[in-house]
């Protein structure tokens, strides 16, 4: 280009100059731009490495933030976990003691009425006629086991005297007291001295209404509670007699709030657990057992026996139950029965049945033995007293011993034999199937209560219809409680009262076999004196 202009003239020269110049200015311009953009690139990367900076500033703020609010919430956490920890030692701790006070509390009352009432010397009250065991039962069994479990109570509470030694309250009584292993050691006792109690409970309440309606025995009652109200506060001896009962279905409710209260590390909650669930055990056994007796004695009670009472019993659903009754009977007949068969319960059902027949058979039978011994020494006698009318002018000293002979056989060795007979045979024999009147009852209405078990269930299978299906599962579980608790009491029962009532029966047998010897024995006697060879040729029944 240089040459050119060095070449060129005139506008030549010019036009090649402005063009120069044009081209200087751009790259001054070109040149200027490039400096502007390597600036504004400099700024660019000190604005970026800035930013970054301040990114890397703010995440280390942000991560140092997140660590101070995260030891903040474990810190806060780990105070509210011990403040929790405290609460429920403290919690768990009033639960020890309230259980320690009460304990003793319960075990100082029943051993007081016990010491009140002298039931360690029961010749004196039942010479005064107080049935003690009937009426305290077991109680000196449960005082034994409440001191026994006080005394255990005692020796693994120890750890509650350390507060006052300035011990960190998070650690007052949490290892140490092992208050499930009390109960642990004394279940089984409990479990068979209570059961005793409560199950008899019910008969020592009756005997106790008997007593305060009867005056004489009242003032005994009365007199022991005078002496029981100077120690501690009682409205009526029933209120003490029933402790036992209440005590063993609040351990549960102790042993659930401990429970609740004690951590899952602590050694003591296995323990707390086993005992909750023997307890419990324990607890539901009696409640079954109740409502079970509950339901016979429904039944035991005895039914209407006037013929008016019973036709106002009847109406339409009493009808159609007998009804159903009959044709499950059939059904059951035909073995369309789909329950399986109690063989135990059969069996029983059998002997009963068999002693039931045979008590009445014998009561029978000897009344019409008597009647005929009694007839016969009648006639007898009658028959000496027509001999004797017949030599009522001159009666030879034979005649006379003959009738005064046959009237002692009825004058006083038949009376000593029909009251012999009558106090030791009859009566007991009497007693005998009078008690079976109830047994029979029973029987007879679980006996019906399996009749309805069955119905329902198959109404219950053959159901299709939604709607009814809640009302049948309800029928089902009535029919079916009923059904079990009259078996299970019966097949219970039954054997107990079977082998008193055949002992008491072969007893009868036995005591009348010996009435008759001695009857026969005594009119053979006073009979033989009247035989003039009776000294000469019976010398062995002379002696005897």
């Amino acid at each position: 280009m240089y040459q050119d202009i060095a070449v060129a003239r005139g506008s030549t020269y010019d036009t090649l100059n402005k063009r120069m110049d044009r081209c200087q200015a751009n790259i001054e311009n070109i040149s200027n731009d490039i400096q502007q953009l390597q600036a504004c690139l400099a700024e660019e990367e000190c604005k970026l490495e800035e930013e970054r900076i301040d990114e890397i500033t703010k995440k280390e703020e942000y991560d140092q933030l997140q660590e101070q609010m995260k030891a903040k919430r474990e810190e806060e956490e780990r105070r509210k976990e011990e403040a929790r920890r405290i609460k429920f030692l403290e919690h768990r701790d009033h639960v020890i003691r309230e259980l320690m006070s009460t304990e003793r509390e319960y075990c100082r009352q029943l051993t007081l009425t016990y010491q009140a009432f002298r039931v360690d010397t029961p010749e004196e009250l039942e010479a005064e006629g107080i049935d003690v065991k009937t009426l305290f039962g077991n109680l000196s069994d449960v005082i034994n086991v409440s001191q026994t479990f006080v005394e255990r109570l005692s020796s693994e509470l120890e750890f509650m005297e350390d507060k006052e030694d300035g011990q960190p309250q998070a650690e007052v009584g949490f290892p140490r007291s092992r208050v499930g292993s009390c109960f642990v050691a004394e279940a089984k006792r409990m479990k068979l001295v209570y059961t005793e109690y409560c199950l008899c409970q019910e008969r020592a309440e009756q005997t106790l209404e008997k007593y305060e309606a009867d005056p004489t025995l009242h003032k005994v009652i009365q007199k022991g509670l005078e002496t029981l109200r100077t120690d501690i506060s009682c409205f009526n001896l029933a209120s003490i007699l029933i402790k036992p009962v209440q005590r063993i279905l609040k351990y549960p409710l102790i042993l659930n709030e401990l429970i609740k209260v004690t951590e899952v590390d602590n050694p003591d909650i296995q323990d707390l657990r086993v005992s909750l669930e023997t307890m419990s055990e324990i607890a539901s056994f009696i409640n079954e057992t109740k409502r079970k007796k509950d339901i016979v004695d429904k039944y035991r009670a005895g039914e209407d026996s006037t013929l008016t009472r019973r036709i106002s019993k009847l109406n339409i659903h009493s009808i159609g139950k007998k009804s159903t009754r009959i044709s499950q009977k059939l059904l059951n007949s035909l073995g369309f029965d789909s329950l399986s068969r109690d063989e135990e319960f059969e069996e029983c059902e059998r002997l009963f049945s068999v002693l039931n027949s045979s008590v009445s058979s014998l009561i029978s039978n000897l009344e019409r033995v008597i009647d005929s011994i009694h007839e016969t020494a009648v006639s007898q006698f009658n028959t000496a007293q027509n001999i004797a009318d017949l030599y009522k002018d001159r009666q030879p000293r034979e005649v006379e011993k003959f009738l005064a002979s046959h009237s002692h056989i009825l004058s006083t060795v038949w009376n000593q034999f029909n009251e012999y007979v009558d106090t030791r045979v009859l009566r007991p024999l009497q007693g005998l199937l009078d008690s079976l009147t109830g047994p029979a009852r029973l029987i007879l209405k679980r006996n019906d209560k399996l009749l309805d078990f069955s119905s329902v269930i198959q109404r219950t299978e053959k159901n299709k219809d939604q709607s009814k299906s809640k009302q049948l599962n309800e029928e089902l579980e009535t029919t079916r409680t009923t059904y079990l608790a009259l078996n299970s009491q019966l097949v219970e029962e039954l054997p107990v009262l079977l082998q008193i009532g055949t002992e008491m029966y072969t007893e009868c047998v036995k005591q009348y076999l010996q009435a008759r010897k001695i009857f026969v024995g005594r009119a053979t006697k006073q009979l033989l004196h009247l035989m003039d060879i009776y000294k000469r040729r019976l010398p062995l029944v002379t002696s005897s």
